[in-house]
């Protein structure tokens, strides 16, 4: 195409090969968001957003942003993801429920990932309005799973539960297999979460009960099909699931099937978890050599993940392996260093949440007769 051929600025409708180009960019990004390549994901979206930037297509900007916000999110970069959604409603979301729809799902994984629980819930239920406007079905089931994960965060684990169900029987009536089976998976996350919780109430057979519910929903993912990336985070939370069951060679099986699909440049998250269970069952299998191995290999990616306790959770791993291996000073100073980690990440959180909150706000509470708003509570951290 000559560059020539570009539309006066006052052409509101781009050239249908540039349109197709922007389209076929958007469509794979959205592809690869679904399949957790954030990397391959944000290749497309930068795509588009070159193209659209060039026609002047504000809308085309506004939905690579929108699909740019759950790319961060998948990448382990939250800052992005809030700053991508923001862009992406102010270009075109306040017009386009669709886009608004995708912006507030990025902003809502975004919120949940700092800790800000209300306003994570806000936007998954706008995002929900907003693509019911739209009667963009297979958005409104997206913003359903959405925000059964933030119920889940909340600790709201039936009205979590009965949100991803939804989500899944929507996905199933648009014969969406790949959407289904994340929806599958957030399920057994939720489940694995009562697990937890179940322990430290000390109910351990009710505990275990749901360990085993979830393994099956981990297994009946993997068994439709997941993309790499999915099969690999589904099988490292099976392993969790044979773990807390006391199944150390199947979570081994499992965790040596997910390493042998990890492949160079795989989101820091995905790595992270794969590591560190592996680092677990080789300190169960007393190879603590292994053990010490894959858990540093955690540590490395888990320092690159803003906000996420897997950072914490891995130099607690450390310190049982140093007392493990009779290293009782080693074993203090991976604690304390825990320690150390866990309170700066709560301060910039809590100061990166302080800094966002009047912009997030202007957003969440835009149109406030068409999309009332709870009120935000002031005592917020």
């Amino acid at each position: 195409m000559r560059a020539s051929s570009r539309p006066p600025a006052d052409d509101p409708n781009p050239s249908p090969p540039e349109a197709e180009a922007i389209r076929r960019a958007l469509e794979r990004a959205e592809y690869l968001v679904v399949a957790l390549d954030a990397a391959g994901a944000l290749r497309a979206v930068a795509e588009a957003l070159r193209l659209a930037r060039r026609l002047g297509d504000s809308a085309a900007a506004g939905r690579a942003h929108a699909i740019a916000a759950a790319a961060h999110y998948y990448r382990g970069d939250y800052v992005a993801a809030v700053a991508s959604g923001i862009d992406a409603f102010a270009l075109d979301g306040a017009t386009d429920s669709q886009t608004g729809a995708k912006a507030m799902l990025g902003i809502a994984m975004s919120f949940i990932s700092v800790g800000e629980v209300p306003r994570a819930e806000e936007a998954a239920r706008r995002a929900i309005r907003l693509a019911t406007l739209a009667r963009d079905r297979r958005q409104e089931a997206q913003a359903h799973l959405i925000l059964g994960c933030v119920l889940s965060d909340a600790r709201r684990y039936e009205d979590s539960l009965a949100s991803l169900r939804r989500a899944r029987s929507a996905f199933r009536r648009q014969s969406d297999a790949e959407r289904a089976s994340a929806a599958a998976v957030n399920i057994g996350h939720l489940l694995l979460r009562q697990a937890d919780a179940l322990d430290g109430a000390g109910e351990p057979r009710e505990a275990a009960r749901c360990r085993r519910h979830a393994r099956r929903h981990y297994r009946a993912a993997l068994d439709s099909g997941r993309p790499r990336l999915g099969a690999i985070m589904a099988q490292t939370a099976m392993a969790d699931c044979e773990l807390g069951l006391g199944n150390v060679a199947q979570a081994h099986a499992l965790l040596a099937q997910a390493f042998g699909f990890l492949e160079p440049h795989d989101p820091a998250p995905v790595v992270a978890r794969v590591h560190r269970y592996l680092g677990e069952v080789h300190r169960q299998e007393g190879r603590l050599q292994e053990a010490s191995r894959h858990l540093h290999a955690a540590l490395e990616a888990a320092d690159t993940i803003e906000g996420d306790g897997l950072a914490v959770d891995c130099r607690r791993a450390l310190s049982r392996l140093a007392k493990d291996l009779g290293r009782e000073a080693e074993a203090g100073r991976w604690e304390k260093d825990a320690r150390t980690v866990r309170d700066r990440r709560k301060e910039a959180m809590a100061d990166f949440r302080r800094r966002m909150r009047p912009t997030w706000d202007r957003y969440l509470r835009r149109e406030p007769g068409l999309f009332p708003m709870s009120p935000t509570n002031p005592k917020d951290p």
